[in-house]
């Protein structure tokens, strides 16, 4: 039986709150599949949007009484992610503090709440808002609730290890007693990075799968035991070999302990970053070419390697070290959104395709067929120029293959055409480049 492409185009954010129907429609040509509500709208967006301060702001407030609850600028937020026909992934939590490690009294929001089972109550009245129109609600049937996020990074989570754990027992068993058909799950894992490295130099890194590994424990304790729809981590690096080590720990991981049905979803990733002369130049680095081929190879590995569901990490134009996708003041796509837009040709498709093409820890590539049409994505990141060698029984009665190319010069745009006949065919592509081939 052959195997689906998976929704792993997904983001984190929408198309925002203002200015928003251009952004709307290239959400839409790109096919995002998820967005997910963290650090929400501008300046990591803590004053309105999404968190539970945000919604819930006097937590001394009656949790049955609807006026203790404002949803306004959420709504519009959410509203215009659905209007993109994107799926919501709703963070229920607090927006990052940076900085709060140097100065303590920064810290407002990101702490343990004072009361496990009446923050678990106030999850459920957001979700009541959102599918069952509770307050002059909706019914979005949204379906991913995270529970927190990054509860390991002292910037995210004031308190221990243990109280995460027991926060989110109580609060994933309530709502998944409420509301069954929903998934539930966490807890947005900082990284995984020391499962290949044991000896990282950073002993925060060397900490994360140790916290990982205890965490699961916990919920799949008979004394402590809670549900895990989904289990959400993150990953930035430069490193393609570091990313597919870790999606294949998440996953082999999670089948160890007998989570085999519980979904391994890379909430937050994206490429590590470059440093020129000393200074960090992620803000253009990120829209480059460099940044889409990466884009394009870590597509491919996700779907080879055990990732069900995947967020990019970030939507929002308005972290410019961040977002890779949109320009943030011309609000014109950059090259790492053309890759998500060729994906989605593929997803489309709907079944994955073998066209032979060995992975080279440079190059990969993944296929998609459907009925007799086929298609092929390649990305080049770091190599030199290669040469690739299509079999002919792989493109047996396509008479045509169409390039489509995303480098320096060209944005997803038609470059080349080729007549294929009897031998297969043999595609060309540049370092630091992306190509969508349509076979017809």
């Amino acid at each position: 039986m052959s195997e689906k492409l998976k929704p792993i185009h997904g983001v984190g954010n929408g198309p925002g709150v203002r200015n928003v129907e251009r952004r709307i429609n290239l959400f839409k040509e790109a096919g995002i599949q998820y967005s997910r509500t963290h650090d929400p709208v501008g300046g990591f967006g803590s004053g309105e949007f999404v968190n539970i301060h945000c919604i819930f702001k006097n937590f001394d407030a009656d949790v049955n009484d609807p006026a203790s609850y404002d949803f306004q600028m959420t709504d519009i937020y959410i509203k215009n992610i659905i209007d993109a026909g994107t799926k919501v992934f709703y963070r229920l939590g607090e927006t990052i503090e940076n900085g709060v490690v140097a100065n303590p009294q920064l810290r407002k929001y990101t702490i343990v709440p004072k009361d496990f089972q009446k923050w678990a109550e106030i999850c459920e009245h957001i979700v009541m808002h959102y599918n069952e129109g509770w307050k002059d609600g909706f019914h979005y049937n949204i379906e991913y609730w995270e529970i927190w996020g990054e509860p390991d990074n002292i910037e995210l989570w004031d308190g221990t290890d243990e109280e995460y754990f027991e926060m989110y027992r109580i609060v994933a068993n309530h709502l998944k007693n409420r509301f069954p058909d929903i998934k539930v799950g966490g807890y947005g894992c900082s990284g995984l990075y020391a499962a290949l490295n044991p000896n990282n130099n950073n002993e925060w890194f060397r900490a994360l799968v140790p916290y990982f590994k205890n965490f699961i424990k916990y919920v799949t304790s008979n004394e402590t035991k809670a549900p895990l729809d989904f289990f959400s981590w993150h990953c930035y690096t430069n490193s393609l070999v570091e990313f597919e080590y870790c999606m294949k720990f998440a996953r082999s991981y999670l089948d160890s302990q007998g989570l085999t049905q519980t979904e391994s979803i890379l909430e937050e990733w994206n490429i590590g970053g470059e440093c020129v002369n000393g200074v960090w130049e992620n803000s253009i680095f990120r829209k480059g070419t460099k940044a889409a081929a990466f884009v394009g190879c870590v597509f491919a590995l996700m779907n080879k390697n055990g990732v069900d569901k995947a967020n990019y990490y970030d939507a929002e134009a308005t972290r410019v070290n961040w977002c890779g996708l949109f320009d943030v003041y011309t609000g014109n796509p950059c090259k790492p959104y053309f890759v998500f837009k060729a994906y989605n040709e593929l997803y489309k498709m709907g079944e994955m395709f073998d066209f032979g093409i060995e992975d080279d820890g440079s190059l990969y590539s993944i296929g998609a067929v459907s009925n007799d049409e086929k298609a092929l994505m390649i990305s080049n990141y770091k190599g030199v120029k290669y040469r690739v060698n299509i079999p002919a029984e792989k493109i047996s009665g396509c008479k045509m293959a169409e390039i489509y190319t995303i480098d320096e010069n060209y944005d997803l745009e038609l470059t080349e055409k080729i007549t294929l006949g009897n031998n297969g065919a043999e595609l060309t592509i540049n370092t630091n480049s992306v190509i969508l081939v349509k076979f017809r």
